[in-house]
């Protein structure tokens, strides 16, 4: 279960890290407010996803304790 976890996430981090470098391209502007959109989906969404993730794991292994 674990594997796949990592799995997921790791296609999740490529994907969000892929399309917020492709964001500054898609609003076809080389302004500021491009390049912080592109930032901040290629490291806040993923940093979301992990912490959401391992909340999730958790939840997991406290209900197999039980």
């Amino acid at each position: 279960m674990i594997k796949g976890y990592l799995m997921a996430v790791s296609a999740v981090v490529s994907v969000c890290f892929i399309y917020g470098l492709l964001v500054p391209s898609l609003i076809s502007a080389k302004s500021d407010l491009a390049f912080f959109i592109g930032l901040a989906i290629a490291v806040v969404f993923p940093v979301a996803l992990l912490k959401a993730g391992r909340r999730y794991i958790n939840s997991l292994n406290k209900t197999k304790e039980k």
